[in-house]
């Protein structure tokens, strides 16, 4: 079904070898469709390509410098022996300046010191 397109695909010498598809499209001149249904089956080409995903995402605003921040707490509890004890780091950026910090605290106590 697709043996020129293999041919010119997996022949090392060709310069539209393991390349994209406008290089392929460009060698050989079949159709895009063709082309891209072929390369969706091949694994050299679809392992390797950058899987891009697009999705909503969720929009903050702000109208001034610490108005709203955004945190997350990182768990290092494993490491706690090698860090003075400190279990988790509290990450924490401004929404308006983007500035962010970490504070690494010792417990979720909600009383820390820095």
């Amino acid at each position: 079904m697709h043996g020129n397109l293999g041919d010119v695909y997996h022949e090392p010498a060709d310069p539209a070898s393991y390349g994209s598809a406008w290089k392929l499209w460009d060698a050989t001149g079949e159709k895009k469709e063709k082309i891209t249904h072929y390369l969706e089956d091949e694994d050299a080409y679809t392992l390797r390509k950058p899987a891009r995903r697009r999705f909503p995402r969720n929009v903050t605003y702000a109208d001034n410098i610490d108005e709203s921040w955004q945190t997350d707490l990182t768990d290092f509890q494993s490491l706690k022996k090698d860090n003075d004890g400190f279990s988790y780091i509290l990450c924490v950026i401004d929404v308006f300046s983007k500035y962010g910090w970490a504070v690494p605290i010792k417990d979720k106590s909600g009383s820390f010191y820095h």
